[in-house]
This record gives structure tokens, sequence and C-alpha cells, in this order.
């Protein structure tokens, strides 16, 4: 007979009679609901319709954080959140908690509640990716698991599909097809809002979609997956990014151990061999000048990072050619640095709020715009995280990152079949390392710290005690 409280209702108390098996189908529902829509709010973006753009993609964040807020409430009293997962939550937990503090500290309260329109990655939004974390972190069934990496996929592919007419069709809508200093380059942004973010997403998808192909039963599955790849490959390159060479680098390093740790048969060398391929002929119609003037390959990160913040929302001045050399790539990280350091010996404790990155860079102007060499991200999310919310913050940071990843490797230790774990584990090492060349970002984040949970997900007697 189902429980029931003060002679109330069955439905009623269905919290109480929920499952594990139907706590972790509604989870998975609800992430996957996630990972889509949150790109395809972006849609109106990509029309110019900013009026209404920016506030339905944050209203998608937020529809999406609310509803795993409520997730998240509920793997705690059902006690699904064990002990063994209790430092990463705890750690996310005080990230939250100081970032409170730098609130009050901040520049401006509003922007490191909400977030910069158009950016979206205030407090709120940080609030929303611990509620990810733990709903992903609660899902104990493999079947469940496996139909958000298929999500992962499905988003990769959405991304993508949109990202091939921008590269090819001049007609199509796109902010980043003629950029300062490069010419005409056609690149594609997808449903990202950046070319870059745009690489940080594929990165994760094609790391997935390669290892899946592989270790996932299901013929049909592993065939999609190993498609996909190859397409997220090729599109990747049209970014014209270093993130995007060191995500493919990363994809084909980890399904090569893949092939050796799973003594898997040797023919699966020939997928990452796909994408090398589909990512070289992407370099040879660039140098055949088939898509675009400029008739040469090279990285753009610098004139994409001042196209993205100062041309299409504002969130900071324009770059200063005495500052550095936008198309050196070295230099152009090496100046975020040193800024961002700056900002960091100014504030250690509490950072100048979430968002707020630019507020103390101002020399010129109270409008952000008519400043100068001023940056809102500095593309290294480690030092972002310390400048933005203080020193406290990145220590609680790092120890989420090194608490989940722990926990994951003892998970794998003590069963080396667990596919789930072994392909969340690639995806949060890629994210990890594209966090010292990349920044957090709403199309980025929240797939990011999703899989984090799904690295610590599955059955509660897979993850051993301490010894």
């Amino acid at each position: 007979m189902a429980k029931t409280i003060f002679n109330t209702s069955e439905k009623s108390n269905f919290i109480l009679n929920l499952t594990s098996e139907k706590y972790s189908e509604m989870a998975s529902l609800s992430l996957i609901l996630t990972c889509l829509l949150v790109s395809l709010a972006t849609i109106p973006c990509e029309f110019n319709i900013e009026k209404i753009s920016y506030p339905i993609i944050s209203g998608a964040l937020a529809v999406c954080g609310v509803i795993c807020m409520i997730l998240s409430i509920i793997a705690f009293i059902k006690g699904y959140v064990k002990k063994k997962k209790l430092i990463p939550v705890l750690s996310f937990g005080g990230m939250i908690l100081w970032g409170i503090i730098s609130l009050f500290d901040s520049y401006d309260m509003a922007v490191a509640f909400y977030g910069f329109d158009g950016r979206g990655e205030g407090l709120l939004a940080i609030i929303f990716y611990f509620c990810f974390l733990v709903t992903a972190s609660a899902i104990s069934e493999d079947k469940f698991r496996i139909r958000v990496f298929d999500s992962l996929t499905a988003m990769g592919i959405i991304n993508s599909l949109w990202a091939v007419p921008q590269i090819f069709i001049d007609s199509m809508p796109s902010k980043y097809d003629y950029i300062v200093s490069a010419g005409d380059v056609n690149a594609c942004s997808g449903l990202s809002q950046s070319p870059l973010f745009l690489a940080m997403v594929l990165s994760l998808a094609l790391v997935s979609a390669l290892t899946g192909s592989i270790l996932f039963e299901g013929k049909k599955r592993r065939i999609i997956y190993t498609v996909s790849s190859v397409l997220f490959g090729f599109v990747m390159i049209f970014t014209y990014s270093l993130i995007s060479l060191v995500g493919i680098a990363l994809s084909v390093i980890a399904v090569t151990v893949t092939v050796f740790v799973k003594k898997s048969p040797k023919i699966n060398f020939l997928k990452p061999a796909g994408v090398i391929v589909s990512a070289l002929c992407a370099v040879l119609l660039i140098n055949s000048g088939a898509v675009c003037e400029n008739s040469e390959y090279s990285t753009h990160d610098g004139a994409l990072m001042w196209f993205d913040s100062f041309n299409r929302i504002g969130s900071s001045g324009n770059f200063n050619p005495k500052d550095f050399d936008i198309e050196n790539t070295a230099e152009v990280y090496s100046y975020l640095s040193s800024g961002t350091l700056d900002i960091i010996k100014k504030y250690p404790l509490t950072g100048t709020g979430a968002e707020n990155l630019v507020y103390p860079q101002l020399h010129s102007s109270y409008r952000i715009i008519e400043n100068s060499g001023t940056f809102d991200k500095n593309y290294n999310e480690y030092l972002y995280v310390c400048a933005t919310r203080g020193i406290p913050s990145l220590i609680f940071f790092i120890a989420v990152l090194v608490s989940v990843i722990y926990i994951g490797f003892r998970k794998l230790k003590a069963n080396k079949n667990d596919v789930c774990t072994y392909i969340s584990m690639c995806i949060t090492l890629c994210g990890v390392i594209l966090f010292f060349i990349g920044a957090g970002n709403i199309t980025f984040s929240p797939l990011f710290w999703i899989f984090s949970g799904l690295l610590i997900s599955g059955k509660s007697d897979t993850i051993p005690e301490k010894s």
C-alpha cells in the first residue's frame, strides 16, 4: 500500500512515493530540455530581434533552472544525494554563498545577480548550474543517463546545421561574416551567440559522440554518433579559434585512449581519422577561397572576442591596436590574463561581482563602449571566477572540479564497465581543460555542469567508500 501523510491522497504524496527510477526519468527529461531549449532560444537573436531575444534566452535558462531546482529539492528529500557526493555539492554551495557576499560588494548588483544583458551569467545562473549538477547526480538508471548523452549529440547537430548556412550562404543572418582585421571569413556561431562559444559547445559534443560511437550499444546510435562527429569536426574549423583546435585534439586523444583502454577493435581508429579528415577538408575549402575572400586559414580569437563583446552586445569597448596585435592569439590571451590579474590584486577577497569584470577597467567614460581596450570576458574561467567573485570562490570552484573527477575515477576503478561514467569523465576533463582558454557562457556552462553531475551519478553502490 502506498504511503501517505495525515491520511491525504496518494496523488498529493507523490514525492513520498516517488521511486528512484521515476525520479531518474523526470530528471533526464528536465536535463534534455535544458540541453536543447537554451540553444533554440537564441534563434530570435540570429534574426537581430534584440528587444525580445536576450530575455527569451535568459527565460529559457530560468525555466529549466526552476524545474531542476524543484528536482534538486526532491533529490535531497528522498536521499538521492548520498554522502559520497557531498564534497562537490557542498563546495558548489560554498561558491554560491560566497557569490552572495560578492554580490553585495559588486559594482552593479543587478548585473551581478541577473547577468549582463546578452550574457546572462549572474549569480542566479550559477544557482541554476548548481541545480543542474545536483539533478544530474541523482539519476540512477543508465537508460536515462544515455538519453542525456543523446540530447547532447542532438544539440550539437542542431547547432551545426544552423552553422553550415552561415558558412556558405551570404544571405544567412550571421554577425561574424566580416570581422575587423581578418576581413571576410564567414565565421559561424551556430545557436551559441559566438564562434568561440560554439567551439566550446561542439568540443563537448564531439568528445561525447566519438567515445559514445565506440562504447554505446545499438548500431543506429553508433552510426548517428559517428556521422555527427564528422560534422562537428568540419564545422568547428569555421569558428577560426584556438578553442576548436584544442577541442578536436582532445576528442582525438580521448577516443584513441578509449580504443586502447577498452581494447576496442582497431577499426575504430577510422572514427577519429574521419574527424581529422573532415577538419582538413574545411581548411582546404578556406585556403581555396571557396567559402570566403580570406583564402588562408588562421585563428582569429582576438577579433572574435571583441566583435562579440563590443559589436554584438556592447559589454566592452573596442580593442586598442596599441595594446597588442589582435591577430596574434598568444598576445591576446597574455593581454587578457595580465589585465585580469591586476583586477584580482585589487579585489582579491570578493572580486568585482559576477559579470562585473569590465567596470574597474573604465577609464574614459561611464559608457562602456567608449572605453577602448576593455573586456568583459578574459577567456580563462579560473582567473575569471577569481576576478569576479574572489579567491574563495576560485577555491570552491576548483574543489568542485577536483572532487567530481576524483569520485568519477573511483567509480571507474570499482566498475570498469560503467560506460556512462567513462564518457562523462571524458566530457568533464575536456571542459576543465577548455576553461583555461575559454569562458563560461549560457550555452556551454549548463552542459558542462550537467555532465559533471552525470559523472557522479548512477547506482549508489558503484561509488565505493573511501578506504
